[in-house]
């Protein structure tokens, strides 16, 4: 299904996204204008905000596209580590827990970790199945890998009216319906890339949705801050990246945007490589030393294919 004609301009599973609010400014004129923002979570905080510019200038503003990026992924299960978590909080009241708890707390403990692996298993799945109105996904930060959450019983940290959303650990709280926007759009359709839909907390759900504010900081400056609110605010997937695999049936992925990648030259049996110190920005050969012929790998060999758009016609990079 994925690969049917028109499957491109539809919302998937895996798909690496950035998440498009149209912020209403009224600062050129009397009457209301529309200006393109997208949502950002540095990751030096929980918070979760939107940054206001155009679409043309997404990476020639002194931004790291990564602050943007998110994987959707399918619904996780969470049973196992709320088992856990609930035996733990009984433990604690207890002086000296017996051997029979202490057996149970391993047997807990064992399938709240094996229930994280599948996890961590299904939020790597490439681009599976499109997705639908009505369907749940989760949020995965690229950067993070932490999840976009709502805090029920959190207040937003500048607009108090609203639930907090955060960036945390997978669980229920990070659990988002698909909804359309629009009347017209009926539940079940596709989703598609640019049309604006509504994502409903579900665990509060009773059209609790992702939202924004503006407001201002402490430092008194304007801010856009992503939160939940009663009938949210609509907004849209922009897609960044789609990982295809060179093979149907095999595990290997054809080289596309937003995938980690090393670039290794055997001739000099070297990494090319750059240094994380602001004052030297030039980029270098790093080679093995003594007896060892090949450099052991650094995270100072690791590279990133950026889009210079985010106006993208076709997915992949063509050779």
């Amino acid at each position: 299904e994925a690969g049917k004609e028109g499957s491109k301009d539809n919302l998937h599973i895996g798909d690496l996204v950035v998440i498009k609010c149209n912020l209403e400014t009224n600062e050129v004129s009397s009457s209301i204008q529309k200006v393109p923002g997208f949502v950002r979570a540095t990751g030096l905080t929980a918070d979760v905000e939107v940054i206001q510019f155009e679409e043309e200038s997404f990476t020639s503003r002194g931004h790291d596209v990564r602050d943007f990026l998110f994987v959707v992924v399918q619904q996780l299960t969470y049973t196992a580590q709320k088992d856990l978590s609930r035996f733990r909080k009984h433990l604690a009241g207890i002086a000296s827990p017996s051997e029979e708890q202490a057996n149970q707390l391993r047997t807990f403990a064992e399938r709240a970790w094996q229930e994280h692996a599948r996890n961590s298993e299904i939020a790597q799945a490439r681009a599976q199945r499109p997705l639908r109105y009505g369907d749940d996904i989760q949020l995965q930060h690229l950067r993070t890998k932490q999840f976009l959450s709502v805090s029920p019983k959190d207040r937003g940290n500048l607009e108090r009216t609203c639930r907090q959303v955060t960036l945390e650990a997978g669980s229920r709280r990070s659990l988002f319906r698909i909804n359309p926007h629009f009347l017209h759009k009926l539940l079940g359709e596709r989703v598609a890339f640019d049309e604006q839909v509504k994502l409903e907390s579900v665990k509060l759900q009773n059209n609790w949705e992702i939202s924004w504010s503006k407001c201002k900081n402490p430092a008194k400056d304007e801010v856009f801050e992503v939160n939940c609110a009663k009938g949210g605010q609509g907004m849209s997937f922009v897609l960044y990246s789609r990982s295809v695999f060179l093979k149907a049936g095999r595990p290997g992925l054809a080289l596309n945007f937003g995938l980690p990648l090393t670039i290794f030259m055997p001739h000099f049996s070297g990494y090319v490589s750059s240094s994380c110190a602001e004052s030297k920005r030039r980029a270098y050969l790093r080679r093995g030393s003594g007896e060892s012929q090949h450099p052991h790998f650094s995270s100072k060999d690791i590279w990133i294919i950026e889009l210079f758009t985010l106006d993208v016609k076709e997915f992949g990079i063509e050779y």
